[in-house]
């Protein structure tokens, strides 16, 4: 590589045909131009002109000059020349490559690949071999191999950050062991490290004396195989560690962590809170005044929201770490008392609610009044205090209210007494009339204690202190299964807590009072642990006990802090472990458990403290991602030399005549040709996820013209595949890309020729002309206009079919169902035309697999036997979205590649469905057909 100064050339051999320019100079000179062609009849004039010898013309010199050029830039590009190059690594063996790629990298991700292509370019141009590590611990430990650098590009590009620490110790061992095996030459070593010592994982000593040890070893094993240069991040991109305070009287409190080498800027990163659906319920700043390596938030939430509340995440930091997801103990669950008597005129010690509400404070929101005006909001947990029975639209009312999921939990009293002469039907159980006198000056036994809880009570596991004591209670009547519904009792077995299951809610009885007049129990711990369980079970909301089955993996999330499905080699974690299992690639960040009762695993809590990786030895080279940026200038200088030769073509042409009226379409022809050459060295199509709006909304027909996307001329001009625009731009970006991949494919394996994809305003644009419309549901998409159902629903009725996607969510999309007046669907089984109209296929994958995808009956009289719906959640656009290379820009799970095959194969399927109809539905029926004929 030959340098000079911020350029260099990586093929310098090529400049020696620059020698060749004087004598191309002196060829071009003495070669006239070729003659001037004149059309002139009278041959006849031309025999009496006198003979005699002329010199040649000469090539005019700015011609010649022109061509010199020309020549120049095509040498020139030869020689590859590139503009601020990477300095050449030392040494002349391997290069080692040791990458980290745990969560911390993510913010500086794109900086990371960057850096890494650009040394493997370097690699490739010394022609030595490289041998790639990560740090970031995988499911199958690789043993480092040593790899020509163009087949190392491959596996870089597809590296991404994982959602968990790094343990560089391990991976660096795995290396020098493999190095000792192999007996490779010395080399050089580059390190892309991610800026935190450890990664946060683990605590560092006095002075990081743990930390900074740990350090040394690692630099110095890599120096035993070379000479080691290391990458950093530059100052502010550190990766951000959000983690949750132990406040249990604020839910939402959070930190927001930094390393000490950002603490140097003052910062001001906002938080997120997001529902389920993806909607934004609450957006905060947190200052991070320069100097401090910490902030706190403590957004103050209505419970309804917090109910909603599914995590909390940093704008501008994707990483898992900068991710907190919230499951039940996030929730400040509403809590009513009924009582009309307000919290200030409650009576201190012996109040009816006075422990009670107490015991609850730090949890949940309490609530006070009537049945009417406690159930008009979200209530997860009704609190009765020896209360009667109530009047009937009241209990009508409270006994909806728990078949819907709610907790009753009602005390016993003297007022319970008279409930139970009434056979009040919102009770566990049928009671006695008269209570129970335990202990005391008129009784003649001991005060009652509790017996150990059951395995299957909600309080299992919970310890009972020596000084509860049971001084009186209301009794069940023994009944075959009062057992079954007890879930405390004491010592000689009468019932203490009893509950029965009322539809999805409970009703849940304490037979001794709320306040301290029969009993010891509102003065201990115990209580205040026995209510938050109960509470735990409102609202579909249940309690992992510590013997539960084994929690499967739901949802995880990725390097970036992306939440999807888990990927494979994932495993269940036991309850018991939950609370101190390590992180890594059996165990992603994600949630855990079962539908009903899940619980989330954050990164954050397994992190203490983020310690910067602090001064390296002097014997390292240090650098930052993003310093330089190396640019190759052959595509300007070879589109340079296409527009001087397009130039030169068209002035050889002008001079020897052959462009008619030369004098006054010269300058129009000159200027097409640089308009084209400028555009032959422009950079490469943006993909179109990447365009902007009036890019995406124009659609250049065959014949020249330019109209907007949904109207009838484009779409009448060829056929083509439409999506709804959403109004949220990314998922239209991507169903844009998606529908352009799935065109591609089709009209590269079967005989339809499609024409660009356009997104369509279903209440603005004909959809008549389109035989296939892509729907994203995006869970929180407004509702249809009047004009834009009508359209849909003539759109169904005249052929059209829509293709329904809610792209993995859940969401409910009834009330879009309603309103288009969608038909019954049922799941496609696996003879219908939709799995052999093209390909042959077991399922239809998109970016997710094994959900069902659901169709029309099938009614053969009706549009052919064609499905006006299709549905299903599997996020095809995802799967068949390509940029302008054609190269993918999601990833697919959990098949792969081969998933994303066979979701292109839906694709095609479905399209020759739409197009076709259901000819090939003969085909499933074939063995009837042939049995028929045979009689």
């Amino acid at each position: 590589m030959l340098a000079l100064g911020s350029l260099a050339f990586t093929a310098p051999w090529a400049l020696a045909a620059l020698a060749l320019l004087p004598a191309l100079w002196w060829l071009l000179r003495i070669t006239p131009p070729a003659p001037q062609r004149l059309r002139f009849p009278p041959i006849r004039l031309l025999l009496d002109l006198e003979r005699r010898e002329e010199t040649s013309a000469h090539t005019p010199w700015w011609l010649l000059l022109l061509r010199l050029l020309l020549a120049a830039t095509l040498i020139l590009g030869a020689a590859r020349p590139l503009l601020h190059p990477q300095a050449a690594v030392g040494g002349q063996g391997p290069l080692f490559l040791i990458v980290d790629d745990g969560w911390a990298a993510a913010p500086q991700w794109t900086a990371v690949r960057d850096t890494l292509t650009d040394l493997l370019n370097i690699a490739q141009r010394q022609q030595r071999s490289v041998v790639l590590v990560t740090t970031a611990p995988t499911a199958s430990q690789l043993v480092p191999t040593l790899t020509p650098a163009a087949s190392v590009r491959e596996a870089a590009l597809l590296l991404e950050p994982k959602p968990w620490p790094t343990d560089r110790l391990a991976a660096v061992r795995a290396l020098v062991a493999a190095n000792r095996t192999a007996n490779w030459p010395p080399g050089s070593v580059v390190w892309l490290a991610d800026g935190l010592a450890e990664d946060g994982s683990r605590p560092a000593g006095p002075g990081q004396g743990q930390a900074q040890g740990q350090t040394a070893e690692l630099v110095a094993a890599l120096r035993s195989l070379g000479p080691v240069s290391a990458y950093l991040p530059a100052a502010g991109s550190h990766a951000l560690l959000l983690k949750r305070n132990d406040d249990s009287s604020h839910p939402l409190a959070v930190t927001i962590v930094r390393p000490a080498p950002a603490a140097a800027l003052a910062a001001s990163p906002t938080l997120r809170f997001i529902a389920e659906d993806g909607s934004v319920i609450a957006r905060e700043r947190v200052t991070l005044a320069e100097g401090m390596t910490s902030a706190t938030s403590q957004l103050q939430m209505p419970a309804e929201w917090l109910q909603r509340l599914a995590r909390v995440q940093i704008e501008g930091n994707a990483s898992a770490g900068a991710v907190l997801l919230a499951d039940a103990g996030w929730q400040r669950r509403p809590v009513g008392l009924l009582s009309e008597t307000p919290a200030s005129g409650e009576r201190p010690l012996i109040g009816a609610f006075y422990y009670v509400e107490r015991a609850l404070e730090p949890f949940a929101e309490i609530r006070r009044g009537t049945v009417i005006d406690l159930l008009h909001r979200d209530l997860s947990m009704l609190v009765m205090a020896d209360a009667g029975s109530l009047d009937p639209a009241s209990a009508a009312a409270v006994r909806t209210w728990v078949e819907g999921g709610g907790v009753l939990l009602r005390f016993g009293g003297p007022g319970l007494l008279q409930a139970a002469k009434s056979a009040d039907p919102l009770l566990p159980e049928r009671l006695r009339a008269t209570d129970r006198l335990i202990g005391g000056a008129l009784s003649w036994g001991t005060p009652g204690r509790l017996a150990p809880f059951e395995a299957t009570s909600p309080f299992a596991g919970l310890s009972i202190p020596d000084d509860v004591e049971i001084r009186r209670q209301v009794l069940a009547e023994p009944e075959l299964d009062v057992a079954g519904r007890t879930w405390a009792r004491l010592e000689d077995g009468t019932p203490l807590i009893s509950a029965a299951r009322l539809g999805a809610g409970w009703v849940v009885l304490v037979h001794t009072t709320a306040n301290a007049d029969w009993s010891s129990l509102p003065l201990s711990g115990l209580f205040v642990e026995m209510l938050h369980r109960i509470l735990d079970l409102g609202r579909g909301v249940a309690a992992i006990a510590a013997d539960a089955p084994p929690m499967r993996p739901i949802e995880t999330l990725d390097g970036f802090g992306r939440l999807g499905p888990p990927p494979a080699g994932t495993a269940s974690i036991t309850a018991s472990a939950f609370a101190h299992i390590d992180l890594g690639p059996q165990h992603p960040p994600g949630y855990y458990g079962s539908e009903d009762a899940r619980a989330a695993l954050s990164l954050s809590s397994r992190i203490t403290t983020l310690t910067p990786l602090g001064d390296l030895p002097s014997t390292v080279s240090l650098a930052r991602y993003g310093a330089t940026a190396e640019h190759d200038l052959r595509p300007w200088l070879w589109g340079l030399t296409l527009l001087l030769a397009l130039v030169d073509l068209g002035l050889s042409l002008g001079q020897r005549g052959l462009l008619p009226r030369w004098r006054r379409a010269g300058a129009t022809i000159l200027v097409g040709l640089c308009l084209a050459g400028l555009a032959a060295t422009s950079a490469p199509a943006a993909p179109a996820s990447s365009r902007t709006g009036s890019e995406r909304s124009r659609v250049d027909t065959d014949d020249g013209q330019t109209v907007t996307d949904g109207t009838a001329v484009a779409a009448a001009l060829a056929p083509r595949l439409a999506f709804v625009r959403t109004g949220d731009a990314a998922i239209d970006a991507i169903s844009e890309a998606g529908l352009a991949g799935l065109t591609t494919v089709i009209n590269r394996r079967t005989a339809a020729e499609l024409a660009a994809p356009v997104g369509v305003d279903p209440g603005q644009d004909e959809l008549a002309f389109y035989p296939l419309l892509y729907w994203p549901l995006t869970g929180a998409e407004p509702s249809l206009s009047p004009a834009g159902a009508r359209h849909v629903i003539a759109f169904m009725r005249t052929g059209g079919t829509i293709l329904f996607d809610t792209r993995g969510s859940d969401g409910d999309w009834n009330a879009l169902a309603r309103q288009l007046d969608l038909p019954p669907l049922v799941p496609v089984d696996d003879d219908h035309v939709l799995k052999r109209s093209y390909y042959l296929l077991a399922d239809l994958p998109g970016r997710w697999s094994g959900r069902p995808v659901w169709v029309e009956p099938s009614m053969d009289t009706i549009n052919d036997g064609v499905s006006t719906v299709v549905a299903g959640s599997q996020d095809w656009a995802g799967a068949w979205a390509v940029d302008a290379s054609r190269r993918p820009l999601l990833p697919v799970a959990p098949g792969g590649e081969r998933q994303r095959e066979m979701a292109y194969r839906f694709g095609v399927n479905l399209v020759m469905y739409v197009l076709t109809g259901n000819y090939k539905a003969d085909q499933v029926h074939l063995p009837t057909i042939l049995e028929r004929l045979d009689q």
